[in-house]
């Protein structure tokens, strides 16, 4: 089986998921981007995905590619579910919601995963990516659901919540 994302990976884009909703003050500048450029929400992945090329900048693009720590990352990931209207209506929410991600957190997970993968091999497997954030998702709200955490292969619990311990802008949480 090929492994899409290493663990420092993805590691990263917990950490950016996990901290969605807290405002957090930086030295670093946030990604360069502004209300014209965001303004034209892709309505696909592929669309998306050519979006990041054209509004990234090249050493945050090495970052995500060298599994490298920067500071640039956690606001992209804001900055794709607030900008890309990921917690509601969107054409690219319900290009992913009609796949079975509806929630923003696992949203931005699938496309910067995808992301990532187009970087390093130059293409990328939509449909195993999107089957991955909807079975993820999917396991999270059964979890939810029924109280507790998802159960790991040992039986135990793991957490898979996007954004323990922290408040959603979602308001379906």
């Amino acid at each position: 089986m090929r492994r899409l994302l290493s663990p420092v990976a993805l590691g990263m884009i917990g950490l950016f998921l996990a901290g969605c909703d807290k405002q957090q003050e930086t030295t670093s500048s946030p990604p360069p981007s502004s209300k014209e450029e965001n303004t034209t929400i892709p309505a696909t992945l592929t669309a998306a995905l050519d979006r990041l090329d054209e509004i990234v900048p090249q050493e945050t693009k090495q970052a995500l590619l060298n599994d490298s720590p920067s500071p640039d990352l956690k606001p992209l990931g804001m900055q794709l579910r607030n900008d890309w209207g990921l917690w509601q209506g969107s054409a690219l929410k319900d290009y992913f919601a009609s796949r079975g991600i509806e929630h923003a957190d696992w949203i931005t997970g699938a496309i910067l995963e995808a992301w990532r993968q187009r970087l390093s091999t130059g293409s990328v497997d939509e449909d195993a990516i999107i089957a991955k954030y909807a079975d993820i998702e999917k396991a999270w709200r059964k979890a939810n659901e029924q109280g507790w955490d998802e159960p790991d292969e040992n039986g135990g619990q793991e957490d898979i919540s996007p954004n323990e311990g922290e408040e959603s802008q979602d308001p379906d949480r």
